[in-house]
């Protein structure tokens, strides 16, 4: 327990306020222009719009369904 506590001090010592408004205009940034184009290409290239990273849960059917209507292509560009 000592050990994870020596990590937090580090760490509350080393982040300011600077630092967590770059972080989160950087995480904002990659939400808005990053995320939106990828899932674009991946709909383009699975020829679907679900994906098992978009679901919080999921079963081993709804895996294989996906995975069907995704194809060939779509699994191996997957």
């Amino acid at each position: 327990m000592k050990k994870f506590n020596r990590v937090s001090d580090y760490f509350y010592k080393k982040i300011n306020h600077k630092i967590l408004i770059i972080s989160a205009i950087v995480f904002i940034a990659f939400m808005i222009f990053v995320l939106p184009t990828v899932s674009e290409t991946s709909k383009a290239n699975t020829g679907v719009s679900v994906s098992p990273d978009q679901s919080f849960f999921y079963t081993a059917d709804d895996l294989y369904e996906m995975a069907e209507l995704y194809g060939d292509e779509g699994r191996s560009y997957y």
